[in-house]
C-alpha cells in the first residue's frame, strides 16, 4: 500500500448519458478500490432513464460521490469537462459510466505517479466484456502491447491507443492544453484529441497491465465503424495532421476476423503474464 502521507486526491470524472442498468456495478468497481483518497464526480447528462436517481440513491451512502446535472448537448466531452471544473484533486482519472476497473487500478497508477514526477498521464490496457463473444469483431485488448502510444508521433502514425478510463493525469497539464475539445463534430474522438496535445508538452507512459475491463453492449454509441471514420476524418483535418485511417481488418471476411482475434489473444496472454511476473 502507499504510504498514507503520499496520497495525493485523485478526481474520478464519470459522465453519465442513460446508464441506469451499469451504474451500480461501475460505481461499486471504485469502492472496491485499494486506493481510498479520491472523489467522484458523476455529471448526469440529461439521461432518459433513471441514472440521476440512481446516482442520488449511491450518493446516500458514499459520501465522496457529488452528482452534478448538465445540459446535454451532445457528446460526452461536455459532461467530461463540467466535471473537470468541478473537480479538486491535483490527479484525474476518467471511468465511462459503464466501465468497470480492477481493484488496484489506483494504487498502482498514483504509485507510479508518485515515482515518476516528469510523466503527466499514464494509461493501462482495457479488455472488452459483455456483448461480445470472443470470436466477433468487437473483442477487443486496447492496445495491443506493440500498439502502445506514448509519443505524439505514436498517436498520430499508430491511431488512439489509450483507453478513456485507463486514464490517470496531473490536473495542471490541463492549465496548458485546455479541456476536451467541445466542437460537436469530433465526439467520441475528442480523447484522442485531447491526448495528442497532452502528448506535446508533458511525457505519456503506458503501464502493461489490464486495469479496465470496457462494457460493450447493444446501442452503444461509440461502436459505429462508420461512424468513428468520419470522425477520425474530421479531427485529423481539423488538426492538420495525417491521422492513421480508421482498420476495419477485424470486418474483412473469416480470415481478416482470424487474424485480428489471434491478436487479441496474444495480447491477453501477454498482459497476464506481465501481472504475474513483470512486478508492481
Amino acid at each position: 500500500m502507499i504510504n498514507k502521507e503520499n496520497q495525493p486526491l485523485v478526481s474520478i470524472i464519470i459522465p453519465v448519458f442513460n446508464a441506469e442498468k451499469f451504474l451500480k456495478q461501475t460505481i461499486e468497481s471504485i469502492r472496491r478500490q485499494t486506493y481510498s483518497n479520491y472523489e467522484i464526480i458523476a455529471v448526469d447528462d440529461e439521461s432518459t432513464d433513471n441514472s440521476l436517481s440512481v446516482l442520488n440513491e449511491i450518493a446516500l451512502n458514499e459520501k465522496r460521490l457529488k452528482v452534478f446535472k448538465h445540459k446535454n448537448v451532445g457528446g460526452p466531452q461536455f459532461p467530461r469537462n463540467e466535471g473537470l471544473r468541478q473537480s479538486s484533486g491535483g490527479l484525474i482519472a476518467f471511468l465511462d459510466a459503464d466501465d468497470i476497473w480492477v481493484k488496484d487500478k489506483l494504487e498502482a497508477q498514483v504509485r507510479y505517479m508518485n515515482n515518476h514526477p516528469e510523466v503527466g498521464l499514464l494509461y493501462g490496457a482495457s479488455v472488452t466484456f459483455g456483448a461480445t463473444p470472443f470470436l466477433s469483431p468487437h473483442y477487443s485488448v486496447l492496445p495491443l502491447p506493440f500498439r502502445a502510444s506514448c509519443t505524439f508521433d505514436d498517436l498520430v502514425n499508430k491511431g488512439n491507443s489509450i483507453p478513456c478510463s485507463s486514464v490517470i493525469l496531473r490536473k495542471d497539464i490541463l492549465n496548458i492544453t485546455g479541456l476536451f475539445d467541445e466542437d460537436p463534430k469530433i465526439s467520441y474522438a475528442e480523447d484522442y484529441d485531447l491526448w495528442m496535445r497532452i502528448s506535446k508538452v508533458t511525457k505519456i507512459s503506458f503501464m502493461p497491465k489490464i486495469l479496465v475491463l470496457y462494457r460493450i453492449h447493444p446501442g452503444q454509441i461509440s461502436s459505429g465503424w462508420s461512424e468513428r471514420k468520419e470522425r477520425l476524418e474530421y479531427l485529423a483535418q481539423k488538426r492538420n495532421l495525417p491521422l492513421r485511417k480508421y482498420s476495419f481488418v477485424r470486418n474483412r471476411g473469416a480470415a481478416g476476423l482470424f487474424i485480428y482475434s489471434v491478436a487479441q489473444v496474444f495480447g491477453y496472454i501477454y498482459y497476464k503474464i506481465y501481472s504475474v511476473f513483470g512486478g508492481k
